[in-house]
């Protein structure tokens, strides 16, 4: 099991809104330390989505000479990845606040992509939309991360929140932080969806998931490479030849639910 960069700068605040580090975050590390060996050398950009402590980042720019990019919608977890980076040495971590990765240009491409969703069976209601708000309503969003798509004029700014203040759904962040909807699948759908060029263009792709997601239909959807090709498979047409190999490199019993990782290498 690879060694999990210390968190011993989390506050209250931010034990109450940002999710910890657990065991799907352990496998999470323990496939990027099984990658390593096939990394090094290759990979020089990555992007995590949703980096929450940012734990995970932290250990493969450790690891690895990785500019780490980390988005969240969250930030209370930003100004925690800021400073477990900070406090484990790693000074190529890089939060910035986005929507999943709204506001990266198509060509903006990063070796290593790496998601730990919000993959939990919920209601409807509990998932974190687009346009939605999380409490507490008033947010301290001062200097903790170092850029904030929401605020900027330089990148496009449909799907990104405007000001945290004005986020208007119920519920709370770590809610949000954990809750998938109908088989635990919205976040993890729309992100396939919206930001499947950002997969196609990588060397390497992290997934979390459980069993209650398909694992087998997510690795499907990955391979085809394209949002037009996902399209074409969702319709029912014959999709092209994949582009990317799926694996399940890590597999654990996790109360009542399997965990995998799964990863996607360049055909």
């Amino acid at each position: 099991m690879a060694k999990i960069p210390t968190y011993s700068s989390i506050d209250i605040e931010e034990d109450k809104y940002v999710y910890r580090p657990d065991v799907d975050t352990f496998a999470l590390i323990d496939a990027l330390d099984l990658s390593l060996g096939e990394m090094r050398g290759k990979v020089f950009t990555s992007i995590e989505i949703g980096c929450g402590s940012g734990v995970v980042s932290t250990y493969l720019s450790s690891k690895l000479p990785v500019i780490s990019t980390c988005t969240d919608i969250n930030p209370f977890a930003l100004s925690l990845t800021k400073k477990v980076s900070l406090e484990n040495e790693a000074y190529c971590v890089l939060p910035i606040r986005t929507d999943l990765c709204s506001g990266f240009s198509p060509q903006f491409a990063f070796d290593v992509v790496i998601f730990n969703p919000p993959y939990v069976p919920s209601e409807k209601e509990e998932v974190w939309q687009p346009g939605g708000k999380l409490h507490p309503e008033k947010i301290d969003t001062s200097p903790a991360f170092s850029f904030d798509f929401t605020k900027s004029v330089s990148f496009s700014r449909e799907k990104i929140i405007e000001d945290s203040d004005e986020w208007v759904q119920t519920g709370n962040i770590l809610t949000c932080a954990l809750s998938g909807g109908d088989n635990g699948r919205e976040v993890i759908d729309r992100f396939l969806h919206d930001h499947m060029d950002i997969i196609a263009s990588s060397k390497y792709f992290f997934l979390v998931c459980v069993s209650e997601n398909n694992p087998k239909e997510l690795m499907k959807l990955i391979e085809l490479g394209t949002k037009r090709e996902v399209d074409q498979w969702e319709s029912g047409k014959t999709p092209k030849p994949c582009q990317k190999r799926c694996e399940v490199v890590i597999r654990r019993d996790c109360q009542s639910e399997g965990l995998y990782i799964i990863r996607a290498t360049n055909v």
